[in-house]
């Protein structure tokens, strides 16, 4: 079972408002072994690319902060 986690209007990372931002979706799931995990969706546009055709490492850097709180 995914519980999907509240957005915030405007953050950059999870903002579902912020036509810049990545717009991550993030759930809240449980193991296979029962440990809690939590899921992170999106698809990067080509707003967010460093490097033609690649994902800038700030982006990546902050979906992984964003996880962690």
């Amino acid at each position: 079972m995914m519980d999907k986690q509240p957005n915030s209007y405007h953050c950059f990372i999870c903002g579902v408002q912020n036509v810049a931002g990545v717009q991550v979706a993030f759930y809240e799931t449980t193991g296979a072994d029962g440990t809690a995990e939590v899921l992170a969706r999106f698809t990067a546009r080509a707003i967010h690319q460093g490097y033609p055709g690649r994902m800038h490492g700030g982006v990546a850097t902050g979906i992984l902060d964003e996880t962690i709180g």
